[in-house]
C-alpha cells in the first residue's frame, strides 16, 4: 500500500513537473497553441511588413522634398555668382548689370523659401538657416555696393556672396548622406560636384577682378587662386567618376567653343604672372568668359538636378505602389 501512494505521488509530480510538455495539455490549449499562436504571429508580421512599406514611403517622400530643396539651392547660388561677379564690375566702376542680377537672385529666393517652407523641421538643417539668416543681408550689402562703391572693401563684399553660396552648397551636399538609393546618391554626388566646380569658377573669376586692382600679385594671393583652380579640377575629376555618361558628354560638349578658349587663355595668363608683379589682363572680356563658362557648368548641372528630382519622384512611387499593394494583401 505504501508503495502504491508512493508511485501515485510520483506520478502526480511527474505530471505536474511535465505540465507544459505537449502530451500532457488539454484539447483547448492545444488546438490554441496550433491555431491562434501562428495566426497571431502572422499578424504581427504583417503588421511589420505594412509600417515598413509605409515607413518607405514616407522616407521617400522626404528625400523627394530635400532634392528639389537642392535643386532650388544650385539654382540660386547660380544666381547669386552672378550677382557677385555684376558686384565685383560694380565695384571697377561698372555697375549697369547689377540691378538685373539682383532681380534674378530675388526670383530664385522666392522659389528657394516656397520650397524650403515645404521641408520638415526636423530636416531643415544649420546650413538651410544660415542660408535664410545670409541672404536677408543682401540688401544691405547692394546698397553697399552701388552707394559706397569707393568706401567698400572688395574683399568683404566678395566673402559675404562667398558665405551664402557656401551654405547653399552645404545643403546640396546634405542630401547625399540624406539615404537615398545608392545608385541614385551616385548622381547626387555627381550633381553637387559640379556646383562646387562651378562655384570654383565663380570665386576665381572675381578673386581675379580683385586681384587686377592691386598694385603686384601677393603670394597670399596667388596662393588663394592656385587653391581655387586646384579646387575646380578636382571637383570635375569627383564629377567624372559619379555622373552618367551622357551627363559628361553633355559637359565634354558645354565645354567647348570660342568663349571657353578665351577663358582658358586668360587663365593661363593668371597663372603664369609671378608673385610681385602686376596681374595685367583685359578684365571685361575676363569676366565675360568666365561667365560663358560659369553658364555651361551651371546648365548642365540643372540637368543633373532636374534628373536626380525625377529618379527620387519615380522611386517614391514604387515605394507608394510597393505599401499600397502591401497594405491590400493584409
Amino acid at each position: 500500500m505504501k508503495a502504491t501512494t508512493t508511485g501515485a505521488v510520483r506520478r502526480r509530480g511527474r505530471s505536474t513537473w511535465r505540465w507544459w510538455l505537449p502530451e500532457y495539455q488539454p484539447i483547448r490549449r492545444k488546438l490554441w497553441s496550433i491555431l491562434v499562436i501562428p495566426a497571431a504571429l502572422l499578424l504581427v508580421l504583417a503588421g511589420l511588413t505594412v509600417y515598413g512599406s509605409t515607413r518607405e514611403t514616407v522616407d521617400a517622400d522626404r528625400l523627394v522634398r530635400l532634392a528639389r530643396l537642392s535643386q532650388a539651392s544650385g539654382a540660386l547660388a547660380d544666381a547669386l555668382s552672378q550677382e557677385r561677379a555684376s558686384a565685383a564690375l560694380a565695384l571697377l566702376g561698372q555697375p549697369a548689370g547689377l540691378g538685373q542680377s539682383a532681380r534674378s537672385v530675388d526670383d530664385a529666393m522666392t522659389t528657394w523659401r516656397a520650397v524650403a517652407a515645404e521641408v520638415a523641421d526636423d530636416d531643415r538643417s544649420d546650413a538651410t538657416r544660415r542660408a535664410q539668416a545670409l541672404m536677408d543681408g543682401l540688401p544691405d550689402l547692394r546698397i553697399a555696393v552701388t552707394d559706397g562703391q569707393q568706401h567698400t572693401a572688395f574683399s568683404v563684399v566678395l566673402l559675404r556672396y562667398q558665405l551664402v553660396i557656401a551654405a547653399l552648397l552645404e545643403i546640396r551636399q546634405g542630401l547625399v548622406v540624406a539615404g537615398a538609393p545608392a545608385q541614385t546618391a551616385e548622381r547626387i554626388r555627381a550633381a553637387v560636384a559640379l556646383s562646387q566646380a562651378a562655384e570654383a569658377a565663380g570665386m576665381l573669376q572675381s578673386g581675379v577682378a580683385r586681384a587686377t586692382t592691386m598694385g603686384a600679385l601677393s603670394p597670399a594671393t596667388a596662393s588663394q587662386l592656385a587653391s581655387v583652380r586646384a579646387t575646380y579640377s578636382q571637383a570635375l575629376r569627383d564629377w567624372d567618376a559619379a555622373a552618367m555618361p551622357q551627363w559628361t558628354a553633355q559637359l565634354d560638349q558645354a565645354l567647348s567653343g570660342e568663349q571657353l578658349l578665351t577663358a582658358q587663355r586668360l587663365d593661363g595668363v593668371v597663372s603664369r604672372t609671378p608673385v610681385g608683379e602686376r596681374l595685367s589682363l583685359p578684365v571685361a572680356q575676363w569676366m565675360q568668359a568666365q561667365a560663358a563658362r560659369q553658364q555651361r557648368l551651371h546648365e548642365v548641372t540643372a540637368t543633373a538636378d532636374g534628373a536626380v528630382v525625377a529618379m527620387l519622384e519615380d522611386w517614391r512611387r514604387q515605394r507608394a505602389v510597393i505599401a499600397g499593394a502591401t497594405g491590400g494583401d493584409r
